[in-house]
């Protein structure tokens, strides 16, 4: 059975770890967050080192809501040499902004907005290519089981 590694990315407020939680809670894979922070450090550390850490693992989903940069873009696309299949998250910004404010992220929206800024102004997703979802149906969420079963097609 192939390996299955998957990289979720994308905007703000879009359900990426609650989306990578949901494979490892239902479908097995081992989820790691960049979104913590030491993970992604020890990744930029040393990633060969990082990846055969977790080469036992069948089942690999990494979910990653980085602010795109000169220095993170390489990062994705090495994920994608290594066989990562990428998706981006994406859904409507202003229902973006409102579930930011929700999960507690407060309503300084100086982050969000200069991630919105970067993510835009790198054409980030045309150097990527990956796969787009939109994770919203309209202002509410989608159902997670139908948005994982997108990704695991």
């Amino acid at each position: 059975m192939p390996k299955q590694l998957i990289l979720l990315t994308g905007i703000p407020a879009t359900g990426k770890t609650t989306i990578g939680n949901f494979l490892r809670d239902n479908h097995g894979f081992h989820h790691i967050d960049f979104e913590d922070g030491s993970s992604r450090n020890q990744f930029v550390l040393d990633p060969e080192i990082f990846l055969s850490s977790h080469a036992e693992k069948d089942k690999l989903v990494i979910s990653w809501g980085f602010c795109p940069d000169e220095a993170d873009i390489p990062w994705v696309l090495y994920l994608k040499t290594k066989g990562f299949k990428l998706f981006w998250l994406e859904g409507d910004h202003l229902v973006t902004i409102r579930k930011y404010i929700e999960r507690g992220k407060g309503t300084n929206l100086d982050a969000y907005y200069y991630q919105m800024y970067r993510i835009l102004t790198s054409r980030v997703v045309e150097q990527i290519s990956p796969n787009i979802i939109d994770t919203f149906n309209g202002a509410e969420f989608r159902k997670l089981s139908d948005i994982v079963d997108e990704i695991l097609k």
